[in-house]
């Protein structure tokens, strides 16, 4: 049996606005990266600190990063499956790096690592 959060994530009580920037880059016939266009979207999500056992599925490089969750119904794939996706979030910028939709659950979880620390 599948818990249903959408109700939860839809409700202001439990959610906060989110202002996401999402990059497209992509390449011209000959290889080239055209200019990459940046589009801001605004949903509705849960943020909370992700634990040490979620930032393990990160990669290597990622793990000892600052790491959040983002839980939102706001289904992120469709923003662009080759899009960085970044917003800002108590001051501190990041960068999503796994999306995961639970379709069954009505919500999408989303791994997200701090910008501009080694």
């Amino acid at each position: 049996m599948s818990l249903d959060l959408s109700a939860i994530l839809s409700d202001p009580e439990f959610t906060e606005p989110l202002s996401l920037r999402v990059t497209a880059e992509s390449v011209d016939d000959h290889g080239r990266l055209v200019e990459a266009a940046e589009v801001l979207h605004e949903i509705q999500a849960s943020i909370q600190p992700a634990s040490p056992d979620e930032r393990e599925s990160l990669p290597d490089g990622q793990r000892d990063k600052a790491t959040v969750v983002v839980w939102t119904i706001t289904d992120l794939d469709v923003l662009g499956e080759d899009a960085a996706i970044r917003f800002n979030w108590r001051g501190t910028d990041y960068l999503i790096q796994a999306v995961e939709p639970w379709p069954k659950g009505g919500y999408v979880r989303a791994l997200a690592t701090q910008e501009g620390v080694q």
